[in-house]
């Protein structure tokens, strides 16, 4: 806290930094950042093979905390699709519980992790043929793509809705 004058009164200032990735890694536990780390660290369209068979090296050393570490893995995987499918249906960041749950049961799956590397690739190119196009645009193009997604959204939204409630 920092105190600034305004003539008479003093205020009193929150410098609160932003979380760095770095801060986030300190206060992760050590395996989960191991893993992180090692995902981070794989390339594209491999990544998520290369951990499932680092998996399956693990495997071979199948202790009992190993197995209880597979068992949670496949737990929090089921709870993050939990709460992602009651996410679809009410505002919230689905796709973030989907992303999670799909990285931890890549470890144990090789369909799981061929689906999320191949997919990687195509949302890489995806995305990067979109930003290219976006910076191309003129910024009323920019305005009518922006409300040509969001109607379409909202035409699916409503869609779901009508869907929902018959």
């Amino acid at each position: 806290m920092r105190e600034r004058g305004f003539g008479s009164s003093a205020v009193m200032i929150n410098e609160r930094r932003t979380k760095t990735a770095e801060d986030c890694l300190k206060s992760m536990p050590n395996p989960l950042k191991k893993q992180w780390q090692s995902l981070k660290r794989g390339r594209p369209g491999r990544r998520f093979e290369e951990r499932y068979e680092a998996g399956l090296q693990a495997k071979k050393n199948s202790s009992i905390e190993f197995k209880l570490l597979r068992i949670i893995r496949i737990l929090i995987a089921l709870g993050a699709i939990a709460v992602g499918v009651v996410l679809v249906f009410i505002p919230g960041p689905a796709i973030l519980f989907f992303l999670v749950a799909g990285s931890l049961l890549a470890a144990e799956s090789i369909r799981v992790a061929r689906f999320l590397d191949w997919l990687e690739v195509k949302l890489r190119a995806a995305w990067s043929w979109l930003e290219k196009h976006w910076r191309k645009l003129h910024p009323a193009g920019r305005v009518a793509a922006t409300a040509s997604a969001l109607g379409g959204a909202s035409v699916f939204a409503y869609a779901a809705y009508r869907l929902m409630t018959r």
